[in-house]
């Protein structure tokens, strides 16, 4: 099912490819794909958004990051009493979470933290797929350790708003999830270990 979808998706979206990738969501949504035994947590994001120096620091773990896209394929890293993380290549033009395979191994798990770097409008279609998985998330923007309070406090709240009218948007469609974004939303720096903590404290809640 999730193969003949994508190819729907791949057949018809030069004709219109806000309507096909609306109709690969709401497809998506509906394929229901079993979750894994134990609670299950990961980092996802594009690449290089700092998904590896996130789980580094968050799980005191010494993965290999880099500057370059890094990561390949997905790999237990981590796990504890109460869950198990894993490490999750990061999409780009060439490797999307939508292929078949990749959206097939991400939603069999139960929580995901999205991880970005840049302004939240390059980041629209990614936060809406993940809203079609059925599983908690959080949204974090990584790198802010040169920001003033003034600027991460205004992309705080143009950042929320935006995430809350991809919400709406994806109600109005009929995929009705949300997310708490007083609780679980998060300004960290990976690299300097700000607030990461924080998005620890919240996992499997």
């Amino acid at each position: 099912k999730l193969f003949d979808t994508y190819e729907t998706f791949e057949r018809t979206r030069n004709t219109n490819e806000n309507d096909a990738y609306k109709n690969l969501l709401l497809e998506y949504h509906q394929i229901n794909i079993e979750k894994k035994d134990k609670h299950s947590i990961a980092p996802v994001g594009a690449t290089c958004a700092g998904k590896t120096t996130f789980t580094n620091k968050a799980f005191n773990l010494n993965l290999v990051s880099s500057p370059i896209e890094n990561t390949a394929g997905i790999t237990k890293v981590y796990e504890n009493d109460n869950y198990q993380v894993f490490d999750i290549e990061g999409c780009n033009d060439r490797k999307k979470y939508e292929s078949p395979i990749h959206y097939y191994n991400l939603k069999s798990c139960h929580e995901f933290i999205i991880i970005y770097d840049n302004s939240i409008e390059h980041n629209i279609k990614l936060i809406k797929l993940f809203l079609t998985m059925n599983a908690k998330l959080h949204i974090v923007r990584n790198k802010t350790e040169t920001m003033s309070e003034e600027d991460k406090a205004i992309i705080e709240e143009n950042d929320k708003n935006a995430i809350q009218n991809i919400i709406n948007e994806m109600n109005e469609l009929g995929i009705e999830q949300s997310i708490n974004l007083d609780e679980n939303y998060y300004m960290i720096s990976a690299r300097d270990n700000i607030n990461v903590s924080t998005v620890v404290e919240n996992l499997n809640n």
